[in-house]
């Protein structure tokens, strides 16, 4: 009999720092404990309440009062380490396989033992005590899901995550840990600089050969390219790495390639490309020139568990007519340390609306609709007018009143749902119900619209530590008269934005050439043209859906 999994250094850009990554190990390699190497023991038996049947989950053991990292954990569990060298963060998770009760040795001497269980934010979390009698304890933790997310046609995401996938065979693993944290989509990028020198995170394979699917769940490949003022972008699925992945750093000093260059790059390689980090990372960011010039699918709006990247430049380019569906993920390894209740992967995640579609197609799609969310643990629900996220409402001119209710939920305690049109709160409640165990917040108003404009709504939560939980929707554009979403005011405040990059760019970024400049030049004049010329075709699938309405 042997470990189902173990750990293995992967050697970063030859450097003597290391990541631990999960790989298949041989019984050769790794013998299994010995019997009394297993005294005391716990036997876990982790369930679905509605089945009964074993269930995947992230688990937490704490021995007499003291919180207990299990050397190493039975077959039918997985224990990885999370390691971010530059930061010196680490940490071990836990989890059940869902395919039977799992060992877990304990500190010798124990009397008694505590587990906390959580399966993801759709899952009510679970605890349990027990007391070791002779040289084992036995608990057993059911799991019920407390929302109809799922039911409803949403699965949940981290589209943002940064570990080694060396071998093919280690994705058994990855999809036990999705399971246990009721991930059905998950973005592992490769990137350079950060944690080690050199590149890390690599992938086995990019495109169709680094994309992996079991039980519904999928596993894509892809990259984090990053430039000192340019700022970070994301491009999930692409076929092929896009070198040189990092710019303006020593060793590739020039600030270039140009992100409206590496965007187009990356969608020739078939990549859903998007802003990271709120587009706010990096000297001078280019987040408005890449969306102007329609280089950009998504904008990611929050990492890590809790708070959101300045929401300011996605709301700007909402009211510019620029509607960008947001995104989320952990940005793991970065942060790992969470709270009994919290997901590992996807302690902050997002989720799209993909039906009964899976794989990476149907989520790309979903995501392109902009049929999202975002949430680091509450669930959150708009409609207006039989619209939700990422939908159009077209409404004649003389018809411009549309009724609208927000709903916000979660196990834990909540403190605030608010409506967002046109980047500014229009109505707020505070005011919550409790019902078998969840926590509610229901908001219903009714607007009159006197243009085109978008709709979302947000919510906040319980403090955690760091802040607070959050969510957020993805827009509903609502479109009168068949006029498309512009606000002046929003376009002027873009083109200031334009003309002030064009100059620091011109005083500021390095590049090897005039053409390299000229290229520079070239891309912000046709942004600023594009403002100017009214942008009537920044969002043409509104103006699509709205034709004959």
């Amino acid at each position: 009999m042997s470990m189902q999994s173990w750990f293995r250094l992967s050697a970063a850009a030859g450097a003597a720092l290391a990541l631990l990554s999960l790989l298949p190990d041989s019984p050769s390699q790794t013998p299994f404990p010995s019997d009394a190497d297993w005294s005391p023991r716990l036997v876990l038996h982790i369930v679905d309440d509605a089945t009964g049947n074993p269930t995947a989950a992230r688990f937490t053991v704490t021995v007499d009062g003291i919180p207990h990292e299990p050397r190493w954990i039975g077959p039918h569990g997985v224990r990885f380490a999370s390691v971010h060298v530059s930061k010196r963060q680490s940490q071990i998770v836990t989890y059940s396989r869902g395919t039977g009760p799992v060992w877990i040795p304990l500190a010798s001497q124990a009397t008694s033992v505590q587990v906390h269980a959580a399966k993801g934010l759709d899952y009510l979390p679970v605890s349990a005590e027990a007391q070791i009698e002779g040289d084992s304890a036995m608990i057993t933790l059911r799991m019920r899901r407390w929302n109809d997310l799922y039911d409803n046609g949403w699965r949940a995401a981290d589209a943002h995550l940064h570990y080694d996938r060396v071998d093919p065979g280690g994705d058994r693993d990855w999809f036990a840990m999705m399971a246990g944290d009721n991930l059905h989509h998950a973005q592992f990028m490769v990137l350079k600089g950060g944690m080690v020198p050199g590149v890390w995170a690599s992938q086995f394979a990019y495109g169709p050969g680094g994309e992996a699917s079991a039980g519904g769940r999928t596993i894509v490949a892809g990259e984090e390219y990053r430039d000192r003022l340019q700022g970070h972008v994301l491009l999930f699925g692409l076929r092929e790495v896009i070198q040189p992945i990092m710019t303006g750093v020593p060793g590739q000093p020039d600030n270039y390639p140009l992100f409206p260059d590496v965007l187009d790059q990356a969608r020739r390689l078939g990549a859903l490309t998007g802003a990271a980090h709120g587009g706010t990372l990096g000297g001078r960011p280019t987040v408005f020139l890449d969306a102007i010039l329609g280089k950009l699918d998504f904008i990611e709006i929050a990492n890590w568990v809790t708070g959101f990247w300045p929401l300011d430049n996605w709301y700007r380019l909402l009211s510019g007519g620029y509607v960008l569906p947001p995104t989320a993920g952990s940005d793991l390894p970065n942060n790992p340390h969470r709270e009994t209740w919290q997901p590992f992967l996807g302690g902050m995640r997002m989720y799209a609306k993909t039906g009964s579609a899976e794989g990476s197609k149907a989520w790309n799609e979903a995501v392109k609709r902009g049929a999202t969310f975002v949430t680091s643990g509450p669930s959150i629900e708009l409609d207006a007018g039989g619209m939700g996220p990422g939908d159009t409402l077209c409404l004649p001119d003389d018809r411009g009143e549309v009724r609208i209710r927000v709903a916000l939920r979660s196990p834990r305690p909540l403190t605030k749902a608010e409506l967002i049109h046109n980047g500014e709160v229009v109505a707020a409640s505070s005011r919550g119900t409790r019902e078998d165990g969840v926590h509610a917040i229901g908001l219903e108003t009714a607007l009159r619209f006197e243009g085109s404009g978008w709709l979302a709504a947000r919510g906040t939560g319980s403090r955690v530590p760091g802040g607070a939980e959050v969510a957020h929707t993805a827009a509903v554009r609502v479109i009168l008269g068949g006029k498309p979403i512009r606000f002046k005011g929003a376009v002027n405040a873009l083109a200031e934005e334009i003309e002030a990059q064009k100059a620091y760019y011109g005083r500021n970024g390095r590049y090897a050439s005039q053409q390299h400049r000229r290229r520079l030049s070239d891309l912000f004049v046709s942004a600023a043209e594009a403002l100017q010329s009214g942008a009537a075709d920044s969002d043409p699938s509104a103006s699509a859906a709205c034709q004959g309405a």
